[in-house]
């Protein structure tokens, strides 16, 4: 299963909300399973989902469910606990990422997207993970490979395995809106390439 950007944002904030509340998911369905199949009805999840957020969507609902229908039109919830705990565990790399990124803007150091630039040393406007594992280094952050692999959950939008300006900007100003920041306010330097301003990218 490969998720829509919005889904997998949603099933992040499914795995925050459990964990904000002290609550495990997978209990939420265990009461619904008492042969121990793996599978619960779509009312049993819909329940389930619904005791955890009262203001869940019936929409959110189908969406969540439809990946996950068996044969027997039931619904394998262990898969779905699974992606919610890596969509999770992904969107919670990505914003620590992001975060530090944020910081060191705000300390007015080397601009991250001139740092892009020389990663894509052969002017393709994305570069590889490797590439950007480097390019954080050299803005001053280690993340691990295994985190930034996981943000590359919500990083590549495309699928391409590799990191655009385009999807980093996304990223970059969703996270800046969610935390009340202004990436204008943030840059410090703006590069033009190709007669393109990295902002505009």
């Amino acid at each position: 299963m490969n998720p829509n950007p919005e889904t997998k944002k949603q099933l992040a904030e499914l795995g925050e909300s459990c964990k904000n509340k002290g609550l495990r998911l997978r209990d939420a369905f265990l009461k619904h399973d008492n042969f121990g199949t793996g599978k619960v009805s779509a009312y049993e999840f819909r329940n389930a989902l619904e005791k955890i957020n009262t203001n869940i969507s019936g929409q959110t609902i189908q969406n969540f469910s439809n990946p996950y229908k068996t044969t027997d039109e039931r619904i394998n919830y262990n898969a779905f606990i699974d992606d919610v705990d890596r969509y999770t565990k992904s969107k919670n790399s990505l914003n620590q990422i992001l975060k530090e990124i944020v910081e060191r803007f705000e300390a007015g150091e080397t601009n991250l997207f001139e740092l892009f630039l020389k990663a894509d040393q052969k002017g393709e406007g994305s570069i590889t993970v490797s590439q950007f594992e480097d390019t954080l280094q050299d803005f001053g952050i280690y993340s691990s490979t295994r985190e930034i692999e996981e943000a590359m959950d919500f990083l590549d939008l495309n699928g391409d395995k590799k990191i655009d300006y385009k999807e980093l900007r996304i990223a970059f100003d969703q996270y800046c809106r969610e935390k009340g920041k202004s990436f204008e306010n943030l840059q410090k330097s703006n590069i033009a390439t190709d007669g393109k301003l990295i902002s505009d990218c």
